[in-house]
């Protein structure tokens, strides 16, 4: 998961679009409440992850919970890369 975490932040900050860089976002940040992504940043961003990692993200697994971290989203994407391996 450790080369997985700047990955997500690095389309993190590109999909909040506010001049964030990756590297000033916490592996522990909250993706909606602390950092403050909308519903259409958060479509964009799940698109992102889909193209990047090839995978196609089941959302009804996605929970709240899930977006309560930037580790806790790493989890869900490595389940759905592993799925595939």
């Amino acid at each position: 998961m450790d080369d997985l975490l700047p990955q997500i932040k690095s389309m993190l900050a590109e999909a909040l679009g506010d001049g964030r860089a990756a590297e000033e976002l916490g592996d522990d940040a909250d993706i909606i409440r602390e950092l403050g992504m909308d519903s259409i940043q958060l479509i964009n961003f799940l698109f992102m992850v889909e193209e990047r990692f090839d995978v196609e993200l089941d959302f009804d697994r996605l929970d709240i919970e899930g977006l309560y971290s930037i580790r806790a989203f790493c989890g869900f994407v490595l389940a759905h890369v592993n799925a595939l391996a």
